[in-house]
């Protein structure tokens, strides 16, 4: 292993150069730091064009794929190579705050396996504020200072970004990242923070989240392949927390509310889904409904 990298940051990357440029520009140079670029075949004229650059950094370990198979196995690769002792990751249209390594640096000594920051949106073109981000943010404001900030992290900051993850939490117990279209990064998530045997929660605006029109999370399911690759990592989602005496319904709640829109396509996946499952639609409201109690009553409102 080599001891020498205090940060690996990982990048997930296909065709948005200058984005990609600008989140390499706000991580700061320095000789503990691994930057690892995992680019996911761009088009020829994007590498032609803008690579050069990239390529000539030294800082930056510029991985190019052979072969396109999503966000979730670039990831994957630049774990591979990752030698940090703490792992950071980003998407390429996103960036981080001024002073970053200084907010890590504060956290690095930490018992916690995983360090969660609080993270801001915006439109990517404008950089003007983003409401994306609005809903938890005013949900933490609320529950600061309480036993309520460890579970919502655990169980709603289920992104790969905004929070800094001990490499040796995702090594031990083999962790890796779905290999799927969409929704690649949320059973990592789970695992990773139900496997923390500490985590802690920093106030400080570390990652700025960029709102894109093309983004795959533009749309939560916009068609029916979409639908049904997150009704199978919600399923299996569900399925851990079941097996662990989890309370959270991220599953019933997906699908319900897809179910709910009166599309009659997504209602006849999510039917036939369930029905795969040996799920009626009595025990999908009976879930959903105990779940929600159980949450008003001693968890996680959001």
């Amino acid at each position: 292993m080599n001891s020498r990298y205090k940060y690996s940051f990982i990048i997930p990357h296909r065709d948005i150069p200058q984005l990609l440029s600008r989140c390499l520009d706000s991580i700061p140079r320095r000789e503990d730091v691994q930057i690892i670029v995992v680019d996911d075949v761009s088009s020829p004229e994007i590498v032609d064009k803008y690579f050069s650059d990239i390529e000539k950094d030294e800082s930056v370990q510029l991985i190019k794929l052979e072969k396109s198979n999503g966000a979730g196995y670039a990831r994957n690769v630049g774990l591979a190579q990752a030698h940090g002792e703490w792992i950071v990751f980003a998407d390429a249209d996103d960036f981080f705050e001024e002073g970053l390594l200084d907010k890590l640096d504060g956290h690095s000594s930490d018992a916690a396996d995983i360090i969660y920051f609080r993270a801001k949106s915006v439109y990517s073109d404008s950089l003007q504020p983003s409401p994306k981000l609005d809903k938890r943010n005013q949900y933490l404001d609320g529950i600061l200072g309480t036993s309520k900030v460890e579970a919502f992290c655990k169980y709603f900051c289920t992104e790969p970004w905004g929070k800094m993850i001990r490499r040796s939490l995702i090594e031990n117990n083999s962790i890796r990242f779905d290999e799927t279209p969409l929704a690649n990064d949320y059973y990592f998530s789970v695992l990773t923070a139900c496997n923390a045997s500490r985590i802690q929660y920093d106030n400080t605006v570390l990652y700025v989240y960029t709102q894109r029109k093309m983004s795959l999370s533009y749309k939560y399911s916009g068609n029916t392949t979409q639908l049904s690759t997150r009704l199978d990592v919600y399923y299996r989602v569900q399925k851990y927390y079941d097996e662990h005496s989890i309370r959270y319904i991220p599953f019933y709640r997906l699908s319900l509310s897809e179910y709910r829109t009166g599309n009659d396509e997504f209602r006849n996946i999510i039917k036939s889904f369930w029905q795969e499952k040996g799920i009626s639609v009595f025990y999908a409201w009976y879930r959903y409904i105990i779940g929600k109690t159980y949450a008003s009553l001693f968890g996680i409102t959001f």
